[in-house]
């Protein structure tokens, strides 16, 4: 662009455009500025009306010369490259947001299934927590029961030795011990100790 074509654009100095055309030439080779970046960022200067820049660029393909022709159709070009480099990127991040929607998915998935095992541990728990309680319940009450039929029989047991079978066999000591002995009185005191130890058996 330059002072040759005030109708397309702004009204350039030719020393002005080829110092910015050099310092463009630098940016790119030195800093590895895009091409199309560079069109981008100049557009607005060099077109500061919207519309301007598209006149120009029709003018060039419907009226140009040869040269501004192919450097209409070769910035066309340029542009499909940027947007097939796009689309690419669009693309792509689309893939990976399919797979990051796939992976939430499987692990929401996944945490439902832990989430319902996890209710049906707790569930099996509390019940074993209580059939637990009431075996302890019951073994308590039996071992308060067992212990009450064993002090009763140790009870019965004293009574037995105490007040029956140790005055038959205190008098079948006394019948030995006595002069004449009483060997036969002896002998039925010992016959009765016999019968009271058979019928405690049963």
């Amino acid at each position: 662009m330059d002072a040759n074509h005030p109708q397309s654009g702004v009204l350039i100095p030719r020393n002005f455009t080829n110092w910015l055309r050099i310092g463009v030439c630098w940016l790119v080779e030195k800093r590895s500025l895009q091409a199309w970046q560079t069109a981008e960022a100049l557009l607005s200067i060099l077109f500061p009306e919207g519309k301007s820049a598209s006149r120009l660029a029709i003018r060039a393909i419907q009226k140009g010369k040869s040269t501004e022709f192919r450097l209409a159709v070769a910035m066309t070009g340029l542009a499909h490259e940027l947007v097939s480099a796009a689309q690419e990127d669009r693309d792509r991040e689309r893939q990976i947001s399919a797979g990051l929607r796939d992976r939430l998915a499987e692990t929401r998935s996944k945490l439902e299934r832990l989430q319902a095992e996890l209710t049906l541990s707790k569930r099996e728990l509390e019940q074993r927590i209580f059939k637990l309680a009431e075996v302890e319940t019951t073994l308590a009450a039996e071992r308060q029961h067992w212990g009450h039929d064993l002090s009763e029989a140790k009870a019965g047991q004293r009574v037995l030795l105490s007040e029956r079978i140790g005055p038959l066999l205190q008098d079948a000591v006394d019948a030995l011990e006595i002069e004449p002995s009483a060997p036969s009185l002896a002998l039925k005191r010992m016959k009765a100790v016999l019968s009271i130890i058979e019928e405690a058996k049963t």
